[in-house]
């Protein structure tokens, strides 16, 4: 296979691969909580990493692991799709190289926004910026500025670092509330978020055409404001300052577009929810465990099934699918008869309507002589009175607690019923006495 036809059969497999690591992604995220930032955005990044590497493991496998065209493509592709495959990398790599281009057009942006139409801060949000940063351990000169170009406080830039404070910030906010604020963007500085989100934009151009990679990025967008408010809160020492400065701003807010490589995102509304609470409920927590199962086993349901060839189960000589189907459905039939028929007998032996040696014909009863179940293990109701007291005896020392299930086991074994298995005798009082 050459390289475009490799490509294009990447990505067509990369479909269900991004598809399945998301929704693992997704089954992690609902068990963690909410206050775990640092985990929830490893698991995010890990999940991130993931993404990258299994089109390109598929592409390795296909072009030179497996040994080229002597893969089976055809076991896990339609036949009618092969020959479009070149086309498929080829569209994809046109539109993936004109949205790199948006990273420099990005760049470009923030560079202007940075440097034009801004003024210095007063002299205290310097000494703040300055002691925050000695606090935090960073070496590089960070600067401040108020900017009239932006609505939300940022920071522009890794080597030379600015932050960029909205005008309306600085009329709207206290002193604590804009340290607040100075403390959150220098915790993006201090995690070289930067850096981090310009490999974030690259990677959201590769695969611009997955549902799970825009869910993804959005939540690693949050999942890092998450991390820095944390950072923040260590600085400023108080919840309530900084609750009611993300407040404000969310006030304050306009709609104009931000550039995208600024450090800034996720939702203002769902971060001040979070530290304002940040032990969410035992409901929530709960409802998250079963929601985490199901998106997992629906997420490895198909990493199981990758390129695997298993043949369909031979029905036996003489029978159809549809009279196995038969066969099986009655057969499920007849157990939940067979357990209605325990359920009863139970219930009726608490209520003391039913003694213990009448349990047998009591089933049997219910049940019918020729009911499957009963002829499988070879259940007679002609039972040996003396063998059914004598059974039902041994039970209720075993529930009284005078003999252990071993000895049980083998005084029950020891019995022998006429007409009947003594194994049956077993089984019965096991499953009734419980």
């Amino acid at each position: 296979m050459d390289v475009s036809a490799a490509v294009g059969f990447a990505l067509v497999h990369s479909l269900w691969q991004l598809a399945a690591l998301g929704f693992a992604a997704l089954g992690v995220l609902c068990v963690l909580p909410a206050a775990a930032a640092t985990a929830r955005y490893a698991v995010c990044g890990g999940a991130m990493c993931a993404m990258t590497l299994a089109p390109v493991a598929t592409f390795i496998l296909v072009r030179g692991g497996a040994g080229g065209d002597n893969v089976a493509t055809s076991h896990v592709l339609p036949n009618g799709l092969l020959p479009w495959l070149p086309l498929v990398a080829i569209v994809w790599s046109t539109i993936a190289l004109g949205l790199q281009g948006r990273v420099l057009l990005q760049w470009v942006r923030a560079h202007r926004i940075s440097t034009y139409g801004v003024v210095p801060v007063p002299a205290w949000m310097h000494a703040t910026v300055r002691d925050y940063s000695r606090t935090l351990g960073l070496r590089r000169t960070v600067r401040a500025f108020e900017s009239s170009r932006v609505d939300v406080p940022m920071v522009v830039g890794w080597l030379s670092p600015v932050i960029l404070i909205p005008g309306s910030a600085m009329l709207g906010l206290t002193q604590d509330h804009l340290r607040a604020i100075v403390a959150h963007e220098l915790a993006h500085v201090r995690r070289h978020d930067a850096v981090f989100n310009i490999v974030q934009i690259v990677w959201e151009s590769l695969f611009f055409y997955h549902p799970a990679v825009w869910w993804l990025s959005k939540q690693l967008r949050h999942e890092r404001e998450c991390c820095c408010d944390d950072l923040a809160l260590t600085l400023v020492g108080g919840r309530a300052p900084y609750v009611r400065a993300l407040a404000t701003l969310e006030e304050l807010r306009h709609p104009d577009i931000q550039p995208s490589l600024a450090s800034n995102g996720g939702s203002l509304v769902k971060r001040i929810s979070r530290i304002a609470d940040p032990n969410p409920s035992r409901t929530r927590r709960s409802l998250s465990l079963p929601v985490a199962a199901l998106v997992t086993a629906v997420a490895v349901s198909p990493l199981v099934g990758f390129g695997c060839h298993t043949e369909r189960p031979q029905a036996p000589m003489g029978q159809s699918d549809a009279a196995v189907a038969e066969l099986q459905a009655a057969d499920a039939a007849a157990k939940a008869e067979f357990e209605h028929a325990l359920h009863v007998v139970h219930e009726e032996l608490q209520s003391g309507k039913l003694e213990s040696d009448g349990v047998k014909s009591r089933i049997h009863e219910i049940l019918g002589e020729d009911h499957p179940v009963l002829r499988r293990h070879e259940v007679s109701p002609r039972l040996s009175k003396e063998a059914e007291r004598e059974a039902a005896m041994i039970h209720e020392q075993l529930l009284a607690g005078k003999i252990t299930k071993e000895q049980a086991h083998v005084q029950l074994k020891k019995l022998h019923v006429e007409g009947g298995d003594s194994e049956a005798v077993i089984d019965l009082h096991r499953e009734t006495g419980q």
